[in-house]
């Protein structure tokens, strides 16, 4: 990882993956057809990305983080973009991920495991659908969800991945076989990220598109999110609902790079940042309680 990192940026936390950069990599190479070419590759920007629950994949109108993708099951292919497989492999392979595709619609979130406040979590779904369905849409009789891109300048969160793909790259991925060469849609310039769909939220821990925030509660209070974590192999916090983690101010000085460091996540770096997302800074501390008690609900 160390010495890869060094040509290709990859993931410097435990969990993210730069999906987006390999892509941007392995396209380089390729003709719209998807035939192997000789092609400098692009500046790829380090984004480290919390990959989004596959259960909420059903509910989605496009693909990614920025929504810029209209979905079907060509983008999930691009990782097949090995020099060894040519256009005929994609044609070969493409029923098998019809199929994939239709099994990822399938799939559906998973319950949560412990006890819930049914009352308190009742007065939680009021606030959240006069403060937070507009953009996560509603759940439940009245299941509806908006497929919404949020300004950056609106949502505040870190821009990095964003700003990563460039209008030229988002274009060139439509002109080609995976956007069935421009007859797909395609937001060439979404300008912010889309607000995810919440079912089974209790079980995606962290939060965020880049993963730099560990419970729900820290979503809830956006000042108290921590600078850096460290999460235990296998812990559950049921109090603040995500992942259970030691806080700090830095990373302890005694760790250097490599596997050690990856195990931190220090919201300082690039790509990292726990800011934006401050709408619940809206609510009371009683309403945030609630919210919270709803969001196990999901």
């Amino acid at each position: 990882m160390d010495l890869a990192s060094a040509v290709l940026p990859l993931g410097t936390s435990n969990g993210t993956t730069n999906a987006v950069v390999f892509g941007m990599a392995l396209m380089a190479s390729r003709d719209p057809e998807l035939n192997v070419i000789q092609r400098i590759p692009p500046k790829l920007v380090h984004h480290d990305h919390d990959a989004p629950a596959w259960w909420n994949f059903k509910k989605k109108t496009h693909l990614y983080s920025d929504g810029f993708v209209g979905k079907n099951h060509r983008p999930l292919m691009q990782f097949m973009l090995i020099p060894e497989n040519g256009p005929e492999k994609f044609a070969e392979w493409e029923s098998d991920f019809r199929e994939i595709y239709a099994w990822l619609e399938s799939l559906s979130p998973p319950k949560y495991p412990f006890a819930i406040d049914r009352a308190l979590a009742e007065r939680g779904g009021d606030v959240f659908n006069t403060n937070c369905a507009e953009c996560h849409g509603k759940y439940g009789r009245d299941a509806s969800y908006p497929n919404k891109i949020v300004a950056i300048e609106e949502v505040g969160t870190d821009p990095v991945r964003l700003n990563a793909l460039t209008v030229e790259h988002r274009a060139a991925y439509g002109a080609s076989w995976f956007g069935h060469f421009g007859q797909d849609a395609l937001v060439k310039d979404p300008g912010g990220y889309v607000a995810p769909p919440l079912d089974g939220i209790w079980a995606s821990a962290p939060y965020l598109h880049n993963g730099s925030v560990p419970t729900l509660w820290h979503m809830l209070h956006p000042s108290e999110r921590p600078a850096v974590w460290l999460r235990d192999e296998d812990g559950y916090d049921q109090e603040k609902v995500g992942l259970n983690v030691a806080t700090m101010k830095t990373v302890p000085a005694e760790i250097k790079l490599g596997s050690d460091r990856r195990k931190y996540f220090d919201v300082t770096a690039t790509g990292k940042s726990a800011q934006g997302h401050t709408f619940p800074e809206a609510l009371d501390e009683d309403e945030k309680r609630a919210v919270l008690e709803y969001l196990k609900t999901l």
